[in-house]
């Protein structure tokens, strides 16, 4: 018997109605940490050179109880991610999913 991917057992999940496509979101998110909002916050905060969130907020132009409470919701920062990515040439793919 050949081993399903992730991908394909996802997909068999979903079409045997055993789990619904938010249901399967879910469980990748909480599966990998690295896609978390914080996780995306700290990368782009490496990538624009701050040593803290306090100095990201400033850079972002919110507040630090706004990112904080952003990175506590776990709300991954697609619009900042897009724009760090254009003007810091720096790979989307790492900032969003941590990929090198």
């Amino acid at each position: 018997m050949r081993r399903l991917t992730y991908d394909e057992e996802q997909a068999e999940a979903l079409t045997r109605g055993r789990k619904t496509f938010a249901e399967a979101v879910d469980d990748t998110l909480k599966s990998n940490p690295c896609l978390s909002g914080a996780a995306v916050f700290d990368r782009i905060k490496d990538a624009l050179g701050c040593d803290t969130d306090a100095e990201l907020a400033w850079v972002l132009g919110t507040s630090p109880q706004s990112l904080w409470n952003r990175k506590k919701r776990n709300a991954v920062p697609y619009r900042e991610a897009v724009y760090v990515s254009l003007v810091a040439n720096i790979s989307l793919d790492y900032l969003l999913l941590g990929k090198e």
